[in-house]
This record gives C-alpha cells, sequence and structure tokens, in this order.
C-alpha cells in the first residue's frame, strides 16, 4: 500500500473515532442539559451563557477553554478540574466565573467553585461565599465557613455574616460566630450591629455563643455600646450561667 495513502487512511480512521466520541459525549451532556429534573441542569444552561458572554472559544492549545469544556462537563470530577484550570490560567478572569457557580443548585459545585476561589485567595469572593452560610446543607454550610473565614477582613463581609447571625439554627449562627470574630476587627461598628441578633435570641444557647465572641474580641470601651442587649439577657435567663457571663462583660465595661 502506498505509505502516503496509508497515512490518509489512518488520518481519517483517528477523525472517525473522535467524531463519534465527541458525538456520544455531546448526546450524554444534552439529555442532562436539556432534563431540567437533574441538579446539574441549570449549572449546564448558566455555562453555556457563560461561554458566549465571555466568547470563549474552543482552542486545544488554551488551557483556559480547555478548563471551561470541562465545566460544563456532566462528570463532577471532570468539572472540578475545569474551575482549577480557569484558576491556574487566569484568576482574574476565572473568579467571576466560578462565583456565579456559588449560585448553582447543585451543592457539590457549590462546594467545589468555593475550594478553587479560596484555595486561589480571590478576595472579590468572599461576600458570595458568606452568603452559603445559611445553607441547608451541611457540607456547603461548613465549607463556606471556612472560606468566610478566610476573606472575613474583606470589604462587604459584614452583611452576608449578620444575616446568618440572624438564624434560628444553632449551627448556622456558631458557624457566622466563628466568621464573626474574624471580621470584627475590620468592621467593628457593623460587627456591634449585627451581634445584636444572636444575643437578643430565645435559644440560650445561642446567647451564650454569642456572648462569648463578644467577649473574646470586643474591647471593654464597645462593650458598653451592647448594654441594653447584655441587661436583656439577665432578665431573660435569670439564674443561669449565661445570665452571668453577661453581667460580668457588664462589668467590665464600666
Amino acid at each position: 500500500m502506498n505509505p502516503k495513502f496509508r497515512k490518509l487512511v489512518l488520518y481519517w480512521f483517528v477523525g472517525l473515532l473522535s467524531f463519534l466520541f465527541m458525538g456520544a459525549f455531546y448526546t450524554q451532556y444534552k439529555k442532562i442539559r436539556d432534563n431540567p429534573q437533574t441538579d446539574r441542569h441549570q449549572t449546564l444552561v448558566a455555562m453555556e451563557d457563560v461561554m458566549k458572554d465571555e466568547k470563549i472559544a474552543v482552542n486545544a492549545n488554551d488551557p483556559f477553554s480547555i478548563g471551561m469544556r470541562f465545566i460544563t462537563s456532566t462528570n463532577v470530577n471532570e468539572q472540578r478540574k475545569g474551575m482549577q484550570m480557569i484558576m491556574a490560567t487566569d484568576p482574574a478572569r476565572g473568579g467571576p466565573i466560578l462565583i456565579r457557580l456559588l449560585s448553582s443548585p447543585d451543592d457539590a459545585i457549590k462546594v467545589a467553585a468555593m475550594k478553587g476561589l479560596g484555595g486561589n485567595s480571590y478576595k472579590p469572593a468572599g461576600p458570595s461565599i458568606a452568603r452559603l452560610l445559611k445553607s441547608k446543607d451541611l457540607t456547603v454550610r461548613r465549607t463556606a465557613a471556612t472560606f468566610s473565614a478566610q476573606f472575613a477582613s474583606e470589604r462587604g463581609m459584614m452583611a452576608p455574616i449578620g444575616s446568618a447571625l440572624k438564624s434560628r439554627d444553632k449551627e448556622i449562627v456558631s458557624n457566622a460566630l466563628r466568621v464573626w470574630r474574624s471580621a470584627y476587627p475590620s468592621d467593628p461598628k457593623n460587627g456591634l450591629i449585627k451581634i445584636r441578633s444572636p444575643l437578643t435570641s430565645n435559644n440560650q444557647e445561642i446567647v451564650s455563643s454569642a456572648i462569648g465572641a463578644v467577649s473574646s474580641v470586643v474591647p471593654a470601651k464597645d462593650i458598653r455600646k451592647l448594654d441594653m442587649q447584655l441587661k436583656g439577657v439577665e432578665r431573660k435567663f435569670p439564674g443561669t450561667a449565661v445570665a452571668t457571663t453577661a453581667k460580668s462583660l457588664l462589668l467590665r465595661s464600666q
């Protein structure tokens, strides 16, 4: 057989296999993308919009575009790999894309996006991550608490932290208080406003945790600004350890 003809046949065969593989991949992808009952439906549709918005073309030599294609995969591991690729290639461009993924209905995607943003210290992501402190999913909440603490000193953090502090769920408040401690030195004015919610809770454990947070970071001169809330604790839980602690804080501020 002519060597040139043999090479041509080989190229044709490889091209055919690639075409068949991509066809099978797209068929599976389309099933998930077009089915609103799947967890990743909204994520995949959103990522198609991002691809258009960012004018990202398929380029085998561009790690960023390859990473974006991985993100639109139906395989979670490939999606994680895609997030890592775009953040490693261009964090300034990849960061806003991962922030959009924090709104995904898929909890695994949210966790992966937080890790991608936190692992690359993408500071603008702080408030968006802190909003997930109230997530219904335990893993999402705990991951949000970890990375929110990392970004605690960034501007705009106290508002979403304060929203979580209003929760009646003890764990949500506990996670939010951990972040609040880290954020307070950078924004003491708003920090004192936000801590009032857990201090006035009807749940004694939440109140106790809030008092512990105040005691650990708020200087004596500023504790006076919580006078009304701390006296309210004494009235609400008389004769309890939490009431005693509230009273001792008030004495410290005098």
